[in-house]
């Protein structure tokens, strides 16, 4: 039964080729091993050949490649691409972690970092020893020294306390930690 079938099925084809014109996909070769010419492209080496032994049979050619290697290239591509974007998106967010020591060249950047101590750590815990450092010894003078010593002391410290007004409005001062300004008339550096 299948028999009848299959024949069937290829007197069929072989009409519908016959009713049409000659095209050249009626007329396939597969052909490996072609010489390469130097300076061309697959595609005009191809042509060349057959133009030059097969001059009468050949009409056109059509280049066959291994899906296996686009498939390999399309996932490579895929595969950087997200890679890319995925370290673009690291960068933008973690943009403010960024240290002195992660770039190249740190001077370029150093004048950035020292415009802004707060941008980096490691100036920020140096301001904060030194207000530590300035509050204490500022308590312990003023605990050791009677009141009239400290107005009549020659030279103002390097920091000096801000004392906020007086008033019942300012009542929010108290709660606050002092805050400390930079006298720039002190003869003490």
């Amino acid at each position: 039964m299948l028999y009848k079938e299959y024949d069937y099925v290829a007197s069929m084809r072989l009409q519908f080729l016959a009713s049409q014109r000659r095209r050249a996909e009626q007329f396939t070769v597969v052909v490996r091993s072609i010489p390469h010419v130097s300076g061309c492209s697959v595609s005009e080496t191809v042509d060349h050949f057959f133009q030059t032994n097969h001059p009468s049979n050949y009409l056109c050619h059509q280049a066959v490649y291994k899906a296996n290697k686009f498939a390999k290239l399309a996932r490579k591509r895929d595969r950087l691409q997200n890679w890319l974007d995925y370290n673009l998106l690291k960068f933008e967010r973690k943009q403010w972690q960024k240290t002195m020591e992660q770039t190249a060249e740190p001077d370029l950047n150093l004048k950035s970092y020292l415009a802004d101590a707060y941008l980096h750590p490691i100036f920020r815990s140096f301001e904060e020893q030194e207000l530590v450092e300035v509050s204490v010894d500022k308590h312990q003078t003023l605990a050791a020294t009677p009141i009239t010593s400290e107005l009549s002391s020659p030279s103002p410290p390097h920091y000096a306390r801000q004392t906020p007004p007086s008033s019942p409005q300012s009542a929010h001062y108290q709660s606050s930690p002092p805050q400390y300004v930079y006298n720039s008339n002190s003869s003490q550096l």
